[in-house]
């Protein structure tokens, strides 16, 4: 038995796996997340802020809206988005919506890590004959994807700098 429990400790220590720890990327335990910058009026800097602190709660990051009581900021910069048809020769065309987003975290005034991320989302226009019916239905869809990607932007975010810490570390 007792064998047994080292052969199976000896096999998960060489795995190659380890555990992350998202507590406190770079050392930072308490984070103000301040509201990104739209370069372009996108309308996504709120929906993005929201799944971001969403996920930093989950990975254990504590969030505070006042900068003297945190140990760091994340800033961000919506730098682009470009909405066009993916789908020039479709029936039904295809609309993807493309952002860039450059983010940045500080501590003690100073960068201590950065990236860029880019994302697309593709929609659907709406289908009907009505265009003013259509316009503002393919609106909503596009808000839709807009929506998705701000989560799945927040996801790649958060992956990145735990992972960046976890390396610096």
């Amino acid at each position: 038995m007792r064998a047994c429990l080292l052969l199976g400790a000896w096999a998960a220590a060489g795995c190659g796996y380890q555990m992350i720890q998202a507590d406190a990327p770079f050392g930072v335990r308490t984070l103000q997340l301040v509201p990104f910058v739209e370069e372009e009026p996108v309308g996504l800097a709120a929906d993005l802020g929201a799944a971001l602190a969403a996920a930093l709660a989950r990975g254990g990051v504590q969030l505070t809206g006042d900068r003297r009581t945190s140990d760091g900021q994340l800033t961000g910069t919506i730098v682009s988005e470009n909405t066009y048809k993916a789908s020039l020769e479709a029936t039904v065309p295809a609309y993807e919506v493309q952002l860039v987003v450059h983010v940045e975290l500080r501590r003690a005034g100073a960068v201590v890590w950065t990236t860029d991320v880019s994302a697309s989302e593709a929609f659907l226009p709406a289908t009907t004959d009505d265009a003013d019916t259509q316009t503002l239905g393919t609106e909503v869809n596009r808000r839709k994807a807009l929506a998705r990607l701000a989560v799945r932007l927040a996801d790649i975010i958060h992956e990145r700098l735990v992972i960046a810490s976890a390396a610096k570390g």
